[in-house]
């Protein structure tokens, strides 16, 4: 998936980018989307929808057919990419147009378009959206600590992804393997005329293809094994991925407070890459844990305080304190909701 978190959420997103057959419009607040798309697709133009240029720019990217991300749309786009956006191609001498307002412009097989909003509240035209797909890439919780698990297992156990690539290609190859030789099998018994146990080379052959499959088979198991063995060296480091997606939920939570309190996901993953370069080391995991999520909660802390209104600090305290103690269970969330 190349980027993009694990999670079910975002995979299906993914699929929806790749075979929906109208052009998407992505609700792109943390740009996952965006970096996602180029690194998934070639040739990548990305082109703020505000630009003075933006017409002839666009009719460049049709033409050589490149993949066209543009960005910032909020309500609506020029009404001159109106043909584009509905896909209104034409054939003329064999040849494929499009119209860009009063220019008719040869249109690109291989051309793509994107279109992608950081605002997360819905607010576009009907015009729109009634001829794009509406993809929603705000991330959600268990996305966020997919994100964060793979940094900070990253960065403690990089040897890891090899592990994880290396036990995936001899999966893959175990089982291409594996159905090549149960073809044969099928194939020996669809070509066998007569009675096949007095066929000599059948039988050996036969015999030779089930002994292939028992060792496919054996080192699929061993692979299976190896792959168990690094999911439960990441889980243990899954509590400091569940504390830091605690830590920026509530930091999320302040543009509630004031509309300019915005903190992007890429900002909250430096001050976590931060954290574990800095934090103090340890041997025993439990004490690495502790003193990473001690170093990334006041780190937080320290960064946010002095980027809000000293009015709004006070509360931004009490918000913290609030969701890590309902996160470490010491208060029950239904009893703060009844003292609210």
């Amino acid at each position: 998936h190349k980027g993009l978190p694990s999670h079910e959420f975002y995979i299906l997103n993914g699929l929806l980018l790749t075979i929906s057959t109208r052009w998407p419009l992505i609700i792109d607040p943390e740009q996952q989307a965006t970096s996602w798309i180029r690194k998934y697709e070639e040739s990548v133009i990305m082109i703020d929808v505000n630009d003075k240029n933006l017409l002839e720019q666009v009719c460049l990217c049709i033409e050589n057919g490149n993949v066209l991300i543009l960005y910032n749309v909020i309500e609506s786009i020029d009404s001159n990419l109106d043909n584009l956006v509905q896909k209104r191609i034409y054939k003329k001498d064999g040849k494929e147009y499009v119209n860009i307002g009063e220019k008719v412009v040869l249109y690109n097989q291989a051309f793509k378009l994107y279109l992608t909003s950081k605002q997360e509240v819905m607010d576009f035209s009907s015009r729109l959206q009634s001829h794009v797909t509406v993809i929603n890439f705000i991330p959600v919780t268990a996305g966020l600590y997919d994100h964060l698990l793979r940094i900070v297992v990253a960065k403690e156990r990089n040897d890891l992804k090899q592990k994880r690539e290396a036990a995936m290609k001899q999966y893959c190859e175990a089982t291409n393997l594996l159905d090549e030789n149960r073809a044969k099998v099928l194939h020996i018994l669809l070509q066998a005329e007569g009675n096949i146990l007095e066929t000599d080379s059948a039988i050996n052959n036969l015999i030779m293809c089930q002994q292939n499959i028992s060792d496919h088979l054996m080192k699929i198991e061993k692979v299976k094994g190896h792959q168990e063995n690094i999911l439960e060296i990441e889980v243990a480091y899954g509590p400091i991925a569940q504390h830091a997606t605690v830590l920026y939920q509530t930091i999320r939570k302040l543009g509630n407070l004031n509309h300019m309190y915005k903190y992007s996901l890429s900002w909250f993953s430096n001050l976590y890459n931060y954290s574990i370069e800095n934090s103090n080391k340890s041997k025993l995991i439990q004490k690495r844990l502790r003193y990473l999520s001690d170093h990334l909660t006041f780190n937080s802390f320290l960064q946010v305080s002095r980027s809000i209104y000293s009015k709004d600090r006070r509360a931004f305290s009490f918000m913290l304190c609030i969701d890590l103690m309902i996160f470490k269970e010491k208060l029950k969330k239904v009893d703060f909701e009844i003292l609210l």
